[in-house]
Formats: C-alpha cells, structure tokens, sequence
C-alpha cells in the first residue's frame, strides 16, 4: 500500500510517498520540499511531486495531509496564502 503524506504550511509544503509492505514495513519511496509562494495551488504540488518521482497517482491508496489552518466544511483556507483546498479536489 502506497501512502502521500503531507505538512502543508503557510510557506512551505513537504510531501513523502510511503510503501507500507504486507508485513507492516515502512519504505519511504520520496520526499521533496517545496515553496509554496511559486506554485498556484496544492494540487499543483502534489502533482509535480508525483511526475518527479515517476509515480503514478492511481497507485496511491490513501493520503494524509497537515494543514495550517482549520477545515471547515471539508475545505481549508490559508491564511498566508490564496489557495483554498478542498478534501474532493485531491
């Protein structure tokens, strides 16, 4: 099982793809930083992080992700930054 974790910050985000194994092992397969000021949104992000590891999205079972800021209504709004991420748009 693949798994996309993330702390997503008011200035930066940090991804990391996991492979948990059959017997409860943890590989971890990436992890990149990023600048949040030069992208346009998260999805963005997530999906350079993906084309840099030469990962395919459908092989991702879950995800996981640290917001700074609170969710309301299933979506987050930044405070340092114009993106609002809603849970159905990742």
């Amino acid at each position: 099982m693949f798994i996309l974790s993330g702390d997503i910050g008011g200035t930066n985000t940090r991804l990391q793809l996991t492979e948990f194994t059959s017997t409860d092992e943890l590989k971890i397969i990436s992890g990149s930083r990023y600048k949040n000021s030069d992208y346009s949104s998260l999805n963005e992000i997530i999906d350079l992080f993906l084309s840099e590891t030469n990962f395919s999205q459908s092989k991702i079972s879950s995800a996981c992700f640290g917001v700074a800021g609170p969710i309301i209504n299933e979506e987050v709004k930044f405070t340092n930054l114009p993106w609002v991420v809603k849970t159905s748009d990742l």
